[in-house]
């Protein structure tokens, strides 16, 4: 595929939408890591200490994400030495904003949701700044890891129409687990096209609207 042009700052459409997505299921990515602290015949275990009794085995790949700690390594994910944290990418991210905009920024920096909050109505400024890369790539790199350590892509449910740009037309639309966007799957040859619910749901309200006049 070739380059895109930008319609955003510096980032074409198809970044910009995945940029505001990636922000945008945090919240969720957190709830979705939080039901699956305890370790299951996988992931890094250790037991929680405090007490005589023996503790309960905690996954700390998943806790390192749920927790305030690493943000990602520019040189690429295989050079971390863990996963990344989510609260501490986006305070990372919303702290540049305050300080080149002048703001004072989310009332709580610990929590996700008043994060994404705040953070999400800044991402076309955002998408202006010599630094856009590095924050798409740092966001991407949460919902990157959060499928890897517990692997959404296995609870994704196959859309049964047609992709809506008619330079693709392929059947390879998906929704993965509880996200609120359908996507176009590259995995299988689609040409990555990214929906809202309510576009997607617009979208086969016009299928339905065609289907029933012919």
């Amino acid at each position: 595929m070739g380059p895109r042009p930008a319609s955003t700052g510096l980032l074409c459409r198809w970044h910009a939408e995945r940029l505001a997505r990636d922000v945008a299921v945090t919240p969720l990515l957190t709830r979705w890591l939080g039901m699956h602290t305890a370790a299951a015949g996988g992931g890094h275990a250790e037991p929680v200490s405090g007490s005589r009794e023996r503790g309960t085995p905690v996954r700390l790949d998943v806790m390192s994400m749920l927790l305030p700690g690493a943000v990602h390594a520019p040189a690429g994910d295989e050079d971390q030495t863990g996963p990344p944290s989510i609260p501490s990418t986006l305070a990372a991210w919303a702290w540049q904003v305050c300080e080149e905009r002048g703001l004072a920024g989310p009332s709580r920096w610990d929590d996700v949701e008043e994060l994404e909050r705040w953070l999400t109505p800044h991402l076309g400024w955002c998408a202006g700044r010599p630094w856009i890369d590095q924050m798409c790539e740092d966001l991407s790199a949460l919902r990157r890891w959060a499928h890897s350590l517990v692997p959404w892509k296995i609870h994704r449910a196959d859309k049964p129409v047609p992709c809506p740009d008619p330079a693709c037309d392929m059947m390879a639309l998906v929704q993965v687990a509880g996200e609120p966007y359908v996507e176009c799957d590259e995995s299988v040859g689609g040409c990555g096209k990214l929906l809202t619910i309510s576009e997607y749901a617009a979208y086969v309200a016009v299928l339905a609207s065609h289907h029933a006049a012919a």
